[in-house]
């Protein structure tokens, strides 16, 4: 097989290694695995681009990390120093890649140290979970590598190999991740270039030994075969079954997600108007699997209906499913008005809408009302139920009280203009308005006679002499007239040490009624407060 595949590769032009050309290959490859000062120079810079490349998540800044990079060279040097039975080689390619190695996750670890916040990109995260594809991809670019490295038609395609084999962007994530002390991403990341150099190893072993760069000392039966290549294919064999093993694993996942996705977008059916919006699903380690689920639905997701969605996922994905949803609840409406909304909403809708249509009519009926009145506004509207006959309490800022007959007016007016009938009350805050010239909205004094005027000089001279006789530090304080059906009415108020009784507010008014004029209806408002000294009471005014 091998003699076959050999013939297959060298059918083209019959090319055949000279002996010159074998040993230009090889210390072309000798060359390449020396650890010198230019392989440790191009490893730095290339381990630089790769992390910085890496945390922007700059796919073109890790391409160039790739070309740079040299640590393909001592994988090349390894196989070939296998297949010559070659010990110094084989030591100076080791040292060379671990050097490369610690070299490139070092400076992962600090670039990726020098970011306050490390947030993983999809770039670092691509490169911590390894499949068996990666190993059909080494494998490919360790022939094409070690092919291309042999013929030197064909040495323009090493940079392409070097793009393929991705040596440096696996280990820079693996520093990156230490940084961020995420362990098992790390390993994911340093297994995967471990198998890179297994299987470029075997490889470029195979294609050297086809093109006869081996020594026949190197090759006498497959013990010696065994001893030099046996350790390395048995690696890479059981790191092909892990990675299988993931592979079915994340064939697994990805196959749940599906079903997930597609029941969630089925039950979203279940509920008027709703729709999916997004979901996510996240496997623990105990088996079971986390949902979370994003609708857009005009109502909330009840828990009776989650639980039933729960029951359900469970049944098709046959785990444990934890399912949350989120609710985003939302509203859609045509030319006719809104959609997917329960009859049970509209209604509730359109009674509050009359109840704000009805709530807007009064008010604005009650405040073209208080117009008539100068200076008064409507402060505030309470309407607790909009039913016929409920009571309504309006809050008035007015310079004067409204009065009954007012309040009475203001029903009639909401009542003729709206249709509904009130019981209103209006609770009046007396306000006081000024600007700075004058006191705006006052009421005019009323107009005193000079009847009027005469009769209470005499009332006050009689309450006055009545008081100081009979209570010792009574004084008067104001006096009011008003005139009703052809009587007086006065109210007199009285500061006094004690309350003026009425059996002595009788024999007062009869005294005005004899000396004064009988028509005075006579109320004394008793103010219980006096001053005193040690000679007695003192009236207000006295010396």
């Amino acid at each position: 097989m091998l003699a076959t595949l050999r013939k297959f590769l060298l059918m083209e032009g019959g090319l055949q290694l000279t002996t010159d050309e074998k040993s230009v290959c090889l210390k072309q490859i000798e060359d390449m695995s020396h650890p010198v000062r230019s392989y440790f120079v191009l490893t730095i810079l290339s381990a630089a681009i790769a992390g910085f490349g890496l945390l922007q998540g700059s796919t073109a800044v890790v391409i160039g990390a790739m070309l740079v990079a040299p640590l393909m060279g001592p994988i090349f040097g390894i196989a070939l120093a296998l297949i010559r039975d070659d010990q110094k080689l084989l030591f100076d390619s080791l040292v060379a890649e671990i050097l490369g190695i610690a070299l490139v996750i070092g400076l992962g670890w600090v670039v990726g140290s020098m970011a306050p916040l490390i947030e993983l990109s999809s770039e670092v995260v691509s490169r911590t979970n390894p499949s068996i594809y990666d190993i059909l991809i080494a494998l490919a670019s360790g022939l094409a590598g070690a092919y291309a490295l042999v013929n030197p038609k064909l040495s323009t395609s090493l940079p392409g190999v070097a793009i393929a084999t991705a040596l440096v962007p696996p280990l820079g994530a693996c520093g990156i991740c230490l940084a961020a002390q995420e362990w098992k991403m790390a390993f994911g990341a340093f297994i995967l270039f471990a198998v890179n150099i297994l299987a470029i190893e075997l490889a470029a072993a195979g294609v050297f030994a086809l093109y006869k760069l081996g020594t026949r000392r190197s090759w006498q039966g497959w013990t010696s075969v065994w001893k030099q290549f046996g350790w390395s294919a048995v690696l890479l064999l059981l790191m092909s079954f892990w990675f299988y093993r993931s592979f079915t694993i994340g064939l697994q996942e990805a196959e749940i997600r599906n079903k997930v996705r597609t029941e969630l977008t089925e039950m979203a059916h279940d509920v008027q108007g709703s729709a999916l919006d997004d979901s996510t699903v996240e496997f623990l380690e105990n088996g079971n699997v986390r949902v979370m689920a994003a609708y857009l639905t005009p109502k909330t997701f009840e828990p009776s209906m989650v639980r039933m969605m729960d029951e359900h996922l469970d049944a098709v994905v046959g785990r444990n499913v934890d399912l949350t949803v989120r609710s985003l609840v939302s509203s859609d409406n045509n030319a006719e008005g809104p959609v997917f909304v329960p009859q049970a909403d509209l209604d509730r809708r359109q009674q509050q809408s009359e109840r704000s249509q009805i709530y807007s009519n009064v008010y604005q009926s009650l405040s073209d009302g208080l117009h008539g009145f100068s200076g008064a506004s409507l402060v505030r509207l309470d309407l607790p139920n909009t039913a016929q006959g409920s009571e309504a309490l309006a809050e008035v800022s007015t310079p004067t009280a409204l009065s009954p007959g007012d309040v009475e007016a203001l029903e009639k007016r909401i009542r003729d203009e709206t249709g509904r009938s009130y019981k209103l009350s209006v609770r009046s805050i007396l306000t006081i308005v000024a600007n700075k010239s004058e006191f705006l909205y006052r009421p005019a004094e009323p107009q005193v006679s000079d009847e009027q005027q005469r009769l209470q000089t005499r009332l006050e001279q009689a309450l006055k002499n009545q008081l100081s006789t009979r209570i010792p530090g009574a004084t008067l304080s104001a006096l009011n007239l008003s005139q009703t059906n052809g009587e007086w009415r006065v109210v007199a108020s009285v500061r006094t040490p004690e309350v003026v009784s009425p059996e002595l507010v009788g024999e007062i008014e009869a005294l005005i009624h004899e000396h004064v004029d009988p028509s005075v209806r006579l109320v004394i408002r008793s103010s219980v407060e006096a001053d005193a000294s040690a000679a007695g009471f003192v009236g207000a005014g006295s010396d």
